[in-house]
C-alpha cells in the first residue's frame, strides 16, 4: 500500500507576480490606440486542480485592480517548479 507520494514538486521561495495592462481595443489590432486604458478592472487569479479527468477550481489565488492607465499587478503568487 502506497502511504506517501512526492510527485517531485517543490516550492520555490521565490513569489510569482503577474502584470498587464486593460485597454478597449477599438479596431480589434491587439495594440492600445487612443489611450483607451479601462480603470478599476478586477483581475484575479485562480488554482486549479487536476482531479478525475478534468481541471476543478480550487479558489481565487489572488487578485489585483486597474489603474488609471489600466495597469495591474498580482504579486505574491506562490510558486512550484518540479
Amino acid at each position: 500500500m502506497l502511504m506517501r507520494f512526492d510527485g517531485g514538486l517543490v516550492e520555490f521561495k521565490a513569489d510569482g507576480e503577474i502584470r498587464g495592462q486593460i485597454f478597449e481595443d477599438v479596431n480589434y489590432d491587439g495594440i492600445m490606440n487612443d489611450n483607451s486604458y479601462i480603470k478599476g478592472i478586477v483581475v484575479e487569479a485562480e488554482q486549479y486542480k487536476y482531479s478525475n479527468n478534468d481541471f476543478v477550481k480550487v479558489g481565487v489565488v489572488a487578485n489585483g485592480t486597474s489603474n488609471d492607465n489600466g495597469d495591474f499587478v498580482i504579486n505574491n503568487l506562490p510558486t512550484f517548479y518540479c
